[in-house]
C-alpha cells in the first residue's frame, strides 16, 4: 500500500509539472500574439499621426495665406461704386469702386418699379 501511494504521488507531481509547463508555453504564445497586435496597432497609429501632422501643416499654411490676404485687404480701404461717366452709345453710366461709402441706408425707391411697400419689405 505504501508503494502504491508513492507511485501515485510521483505521477501527480509529474502531471502538475507538465501542466505548469504547458500553461506557461500557452501564456507565452498568447502574450507574443498580443505584442504583435499591439505593434501593428502602434504602426497604424503612428501612420495616422503622421498624416494628421501633414494635414495640420498644410492647413496652417493655408491659414497663414488667408490671414495674409485678410491683412492685405484690411490695409486697403473698402470701396464703393462711384459713377464715372456715360458708357459708349447707351447713355448708361458705369461705376468704379473708389472709396468706402458713409453709413446709412440706400434710397431703394430710386430704382424703377420699387414703391414704398416693396422698400419696407426689402429692408
Amino acid at each position: 500500500m505504501l508503494y502504491l501511494i508513492q507511485q501515485i504521488w510521483i505521477w501527480i507531481v509529474v502531471a502538475a509539472l507538465i501542466g505548469f509547463l504547458f500553461g506557461w508555453l500557452l501564456r507565452w504564445r498568447v502574450t507574443l500574439e498580443r505584442v504583435d497586435q499591439l505593434e501593428d496597432n502602434l504602426m497604424l497609429v503612428r501612420a495616422a499621426r503622421d498624416r494628421l501632422e501633414q494635414d495640420n501643416k498644410r492647413l496652417a499654411a493655408r491659414l497663414a495665406t488667408v490671414e495674409g490676404a485678410e491683412a492685405a485687404m484690411a490695409a486697403k480701404p473698402a470701396a464703393v461704386l462711384q459713377p464715372v461717366g456715360d458708357a459708349i452709345g447707351g447713355g448708361v453710366k458705369s461705376s468704379v469702386v473708389t472709396a468706402p461709402r458713409s453709413a446709412g441706408l440706400d434710397d431703394i425707391k430710386r430704382i424703377n418699379g420699387i414703391e414704398r411697400e416693396a422698400e419696407e419689405r426689402l429692408r
